[in-house]
């Protein structure tokens, strides 16, 4: 009799208290609150459950609640009654050690009353670089954090530059906390960044042609429609290349990883590291010709931007893979704000056909597997067939296959939130990873820094020709602009 193999994977939680930290920051407004009534809503997480939000603000209990209550609203939300009643605000000071102690009380006589049976505790800091460490150490103290039942998620940045990365690092190691660490980047939650290691791996088409005999070049495209007004305070001081180099590095892994021997934590992060210690850095020739800078027109007039700031909202560059799976194929990129759309897509572009009846045709398109990130999730296959009509001419033709999202659906942040609770690291970051990506970040400005590349402006909803002319050094366009 056959036995019938595959995965699927359920998530869910058993229960958990979360201290929300940052409680009133932009990325809890708009992300994290309504993630977390988005899985109380759908019963991803139900009786077992309550929030303490944290923060620096006059609130109390019940108009923070109301501050809630509008955030929800605004998202579209009803019958958020029951969720409000878990929600619960406690002002910190995060330099003063006594506040935690009592935080420590309040989350004690709030975990009596809500949890049942499994006793998870979940801390986000959703707050700046400079506070992380002390936050963590008052935590340590308090808490006495334990890796059983202790999930700590970090968001990004981790640290400012590579030597806040690696005492950080250090500072985790020191404290015996790396166990309970989760360093998030929530592109490795969304549904259509996972769908590119399936498609790889489980398709005989893909798994066998994912390497240098086969593809061209590889493009990766983020397009942002907005600007950065309202983050402007946090955004001036790092610019488009540091906002979002996590978030590509990412992108590339997936696509560039080997196959590794199980979808387990320990097995993905090997094939992930291997990608990433074999990111070549750059010479500063190779930087001059494959790195480009610009800044929208108006950035400068930004309230709060300073006056010599030289922040760009606009990269484009080359990367490579020295791997005997990528050695000789580039990695073209190109992201920034005050595009034409919102777009995140990858386009992997194969050889042309070098055969004597594609010569003597002249059949030139090439074949070109592109996944849609957002704002849709859609993977598209471009081919080469006869086009309609009595006629034998050849054109280039496509498949595509939109992925729904129904109503179920874990949001990216919605699923780490659960992977954390659920002790599962493989969609985060360790502290080898980010030491990679670190080196490669501070190889990268320096070279960019000592060479002074040109800040060059560009008109919103404009690409700069300068981007396209990069790429046109190599004999090669981009899939979409």
């Amino acid at each position: 009799m056959n036995e019938k193999k595959g995965i699927c994977f359920e998530i869910f939680s058993s229960g958990v208290g979360v201290c929300l930290f940052g409680a009133t920051g932009d990325l809890s407004k708009k992300k994290l609150i309504p993630s977390l009534y988005n899985l109380y809503a759908k019963e991803y997480v139900r009786e077992n459950f309550f929030v303490i939000n944290i923060g620096s603000k006059d609130y109390d209990e019940e108009s923070f609640r109301e501050y809630v209550s509008r955030i929800l609203k605004s998202e579209g939300a009803q019958n958020y009654e029951s969720f409000l009643s878990r929600n619960f605000y406690f002002k910190i000071d995060y330099s003063d050690e006594k506040s935690y102690f009592n935080l420590y009380k309040k989350f004690l006589q709030l975990e009596s009353r809500f949890l049942n049976g499994v006793k998870n505790r979940l801390f986000y800091l959703a707050i700046p670089p400079g506070f992380v460490e002390k936050t963590l150490l008052n935590i340590k103290n308090s808490f006495n954090p334990k890796p059983r039942n202790t999930e700590i998620i970090i968001e990004k940045p981790y640290g400012s530059n590579f030597c806040e990365a690696l005492n950080l690092n250090l500072f985790l190691k020191e404290n015996n906390i790396e166990k309970c660490v989760y360093r998030i980047d929530h592109y490795l939650g969304k549904d259509s960044v996972l769908n590119i290691l399936l498609v790889r791996f489980l398709n005989f088409a893909f798994d066998k042609t994912f390497n240098n005999k086969f593809i061209d070049n590889i493009q990766i495209t983020v397009y942002e429609e907005e600007g950065v007004e309202d983050r402007i305070s946090f955004y001036d001081s790092i610019g488009a290349f540091k906002d979002m180099i996590t978030h590509i590095i990412q992108l590339i892994s997936f696509v560039a990883m080997d196959l590794p021997k199980d979808m387990n934590q320990r097995e993905i992060k090997k094939s992930k590291i291997k990608v990433l210690k074999n990111i070549k850095l750059f010479s500063e020739k190779e930087i001059k010709d494959y790195f480009i800078r610009g800044r929208y027109l108006g950035y400068e007039n930004i309230n709060g931007v300073k006056k010599d700031s030289d922040t760009e909202t606009f990269v484009a560059f080359k990367l490579e893979i020295e791997t005997y799976r990528w050695k000789g194929v580039p990695f073209y990129v190109k992201c920034g704000k005050k595009m034409k759309e919102k777009m995140t897509r990858v386009d992997i572009v194969y050889k042309n056909s070098d055969n004597a009846f594609s010569n003597k045709y002249f059949i030139e398109n090439s074949n070109i597997l592109s996944f849609i990130i957002q704002p849709q999730k859609i993977m598209e296959f471009r081919f080469n067939a006869k086009s309609d009509g009595p006629r034998f001419c050849v054109s280039a033709q496509s498949w595509n296959k939109h992925f729904n999202t129904t109503l179920l659906t874990p949001s990216d942040y919605e699923r780490l939130l659960l992977d954390a609770v659920n002790k599962d690291k493989t969609l985060f970051l360790d502290s080898v990873e980010m030491e990679y990506i670190w080196r490669y970040i501070k190889h990268t400005e320096d070279t960019v820094l000592k060479n002074k590349i040109i800040l060059e402006r560009y008109e919103p909803k404009k690409i700069l020709d300068s981007c396209l002319k990069m790429i046109e050094k190599d004999k090669r366009k981009w899939i979409y602009v």
